[in-house]
């Protein structure tokens, strides 16, 4: 595991913005750009699994969804790369 560069901060041009609720801005960072950091992080041998998720409110923008997600990191698996 590479913890410098897990916990390196983000590039400003990989930290978008996108309108929220209330009038507020919100930051994200895209997905590829994370997985990318965690396959570097961890030489690929990590997985994501979504054991669970609610779809609790449906409107005109789209439904609104809480994903529980369970991320593994297995140091003793073979590199991927």
């Amino acid at each position: 595991m590479n913890r410098e560069l897990l916990g390196k901060p983000f590039a400003p041009d990989q930290i978008k913005q996108r309108d929220g609720n209330f009038g507020k801005t919100l930051d994200y960072i895209e997905g590829h750009i994370v997985i990318q950091r965690l396959n570097d992080s961890f030489d690929a041998k990590w997985s994501f699994e979504i054991p669970k998720h609610y779809i609790f409110a449906v409107s005109l923008f789209g439904k609104n969804t809480i994903v529980q997600g369970l991320p593994s990191f297995c140091s003793h698996l073979p590199s991927r790369t």
